[in-house]
Formats: structure tokens, C-alpha cells, sequence
């Protein structure tokens, strides 16, 4: 009985420090639904180029992709394109949104061309 409550300490310790690691970071997620002028090869495209804005000071990682379809009425498979941008604190994440890369990025590849886009910050 106690070896048992000792790895549950254990274990219940692991997953404590986890969290704590996890908030320490902030990721931003971007959905992305282009217009109608704007076809497969190029969403294609700008996820290539948002790799670009891993220069940004702050930003850990970038992930980019495409919506996996999905029948679960809790999936929203309808954007077309994802981005999850982590950062190492919020005030990096804040000033990444005026840096000139990444203006230059929305100038380039999203203005002018989107229907609808979401964030969601955490």
C-alpha cells in the first residue's frame, strides 16, 4: 500500500510540473478561410512562407497545415489553413504582432484574400 501511494505522489508530482511547463508558454493559434480567388497551391504557399516567422524574437515554433476532414460533429474541418505559433512568453507573443516580419507576412499573403480568420490565444 505504500509503494502504491508513493508512485502516485510520484506520478500526480510529473503531471503537476507539466502543467506548470506548459503555461509557461503561449500558443497562438490562426484559422485561416481564404476567398474564392485564392486555390490549393497557394494556401500550400503561404504555409511554406509562415516558416518565416520563426525570425521573430520570442517565437519557439511554427507549425503550419491543412484541416483533416472529419465526420465528428465536434470537428470543425471547414478552414483552409492552420497555424500554431508558440511563443516563450506573452509579451513576446504581443510584440510579435507589430513586428515588420510579420506584417510584411499578412501584407504579402493574407490581405486582401481571407473570408474569415480566428486566434486563439493560451
Amino acid at each position: 500500500m505504500r509503494a502504491a501511494y508513493l508512485l502516485l505522489t510520484i506520478f500526480l508530482s510529473a503531471c503537476d510540473s507539466t502543467v506548470i511547463k506548459d503555461v509557461q508558454t503561449v500558443n497562438h493559434v490562426v484559422l485561416v478561410w481564404f476567398n474564392r480567388s485564392v486555390d490549393e497551391s497557394y494556401i500550400h504557399q503561404v504555409a511554406v512562407a509562415s516558416q518565416q516567422l520563426e525570425q521573430i524574437s520570442g517565437v519557439i515554433t511554427i507549425s503550419a497545415g491543412l484541416p483533416i476532414e472529419s465526420e465528428r460533429p465536434v470537428v470543425d474541418d471547414s478552414f483552409d489553413l492552420g497555424l500554431i505559433i508558440r511563443f516563450d512568453s506573452v509579451d513576446k507573443m504581443r510584440s510579435y504582432v507589430s513586428d515588420p516580419i510579420h506584417k510584411k507576412f499578412v501584407e504579402d499573403y493574407l490581405q486582401g484574400k481571407l473570408d474569415k480568420l480566428l486566434v486563439y490565444d493560451f
